[in-house]
């Protein structure tokens, strides 16, 4: 069965890709199958500081990360499916247009793997 997920490119709209995944892949079997290690809060040394504005969100988000870093970023709804993934690479400050996206409540992780960090936010978009 094929899941699609969204992928949001640099400063653009959410692009839909297809990729195939087992009938009950959940978010964490995804994160696991696209990264060389499966994510574990107990890998992760300390919460990396990332802040989110505006919230909540009509259009546009913007990251603001506390430093210049490689990123991952995944924007997952309630479920735990995973609607968008962008890398972000040696930037302090990102913006994704959610546009198309329904209304309702979202988490974000944000993963600094070289430096073993990690954020937790949970976003509204109106």
């Amino acid at each position: 069965m094929k899941r699609f997920l969204l992928i949001l490119g640099l400063m653009s709209t959410c692009l839909l890709h297809s990729q195939e995944q087992p009938k009950n892949t959940t978010a964490s079997d995804i994160i696991s199958n696209n990264t060389s290690k499966v994510l574990k809060t107990k890998d992760f040394k300390t919460l990396l500081q990332v802040s989110t504005f505006p919230n909540p969100i009509v259009k546009e988000m913007t990251i603001d990360f506390s430093d210049y870093g490689n990123y991952e970023v995944f924007l997952y709804d309630l479920n735990g499916k995973v609607i968008c993934k962008r890398n972000i690479n040696d930037d302090i400050q990102s913006s994704f247009d959610l546009t198309n996206l329904k209304s309702g409540i979202y988490t974000i992780i944000v993963i600094d793997r070289e430096h073993e960090k990690m954020a937790h936010l949970r976003i509204q978009k109106e």
